[in-house]
């Protein structure tokens, strides 16, 4: 059809001013539904096809001057700034995204791991010990329990929010084991599932003399809590 050939033609002149090529497309796609509205406002007005697909073409104004003017206004500097913005914002919400299908996975497995205690015959437990709110993280020692050599564990798990500076971190939590005045010295160990929301695990201590009688929970770098181990206990059978 005529008027296709002259708004093609035309449209291929002014788009071929403009150096940012990233955007001759819309450019096209815009001029092209501005011309075929105006091409339909004359056919309204009983003006043959040939003639209405000419003025339509003249009214929309030299091509190289109109190309011209859209070349300024999608310049090719703040052409590359859009377009290197939009693709940072696209990358960004893969990244959000997928850090947080990694979170989940790893708060989910955290959540559902199930810690295993100590293999032994045990002496006495006490629980639950203690559940305290710090740095806006929610801290709880679930259980003591004392094993017949010696052993002394506890577990405990942490809701931790990481947005809040100077909180408890991967490291935990902290406990000494005191028989009057004296602290034991004794060696052991510990086991933790973490992730950046949650953590569980468990602390032991060997060598614990049966009469130990209190233990002191370090909390961050600010709290304290002291247990005692002879009240609330639970004897084996």
């Amino acid at each position: 059809m005529v008027e296709k050939e002259l708004f093609e033609r035309y449209i291929q002149e002014v788009t071929s001013c403009v150096q940012f090529r990233f955007d001759r497309h819309a450019i096209r796609q815009e001029l092209l539904a501005h011309m075929e509205d105006l091409y339909e406002d004359l056919l309204s007005q009983d003006i043959d096809e040939e003639q209405a697909a000419q003025l339509t073409v003249d009214y929309m104004g030299d091509s190289m001057e109109v190309g011209k003017e859209l070349n300024e206004v999608h310049h090719p500097l703040w052409g590359w700034i859009w377009l290197v913005t939009r693709w940072m914002a696209r990358l960004c919400v893969v990244v959000l995204v997928g850090w947080g299908i990694i979170q989940g996975v790893s708060f989910g497995d955290t959540y559902f791991r199930q810690i295993e205690h100590k293999t032994g015959n045990v002496v006495y437990t006490i629980s639950p010990v203690l559940e305290e709110r710090l740095y806006g993280s929610v801290v709880r020692i679930e259980e003591i329990r004392y094993y017949d050599d010696g052993t002394l564990e506890y577990t405990y798990h942490i809701r931790q929010n990481p947005w809040l500076g100077g909180g408890l971190g991967r490291s935990g939590i902290g406990a000494e084991i005191y028989v009057g005045e004296e602290v034991c010295r004794g060696n052991g160990g510990l086991f933790a599932s973490n992730s950046l929301f949650y953590k569980k695990g468990r602390d032991w201590t060997y060598d614990v003399p049966p009469e130990a009688d209190r233990i002191v929970f370090f909390l961050g770098h600010e709290k304290e809590i002291e247990v005692s181990l002879t009240e609330g206990r639970v004897m084996a059978k």
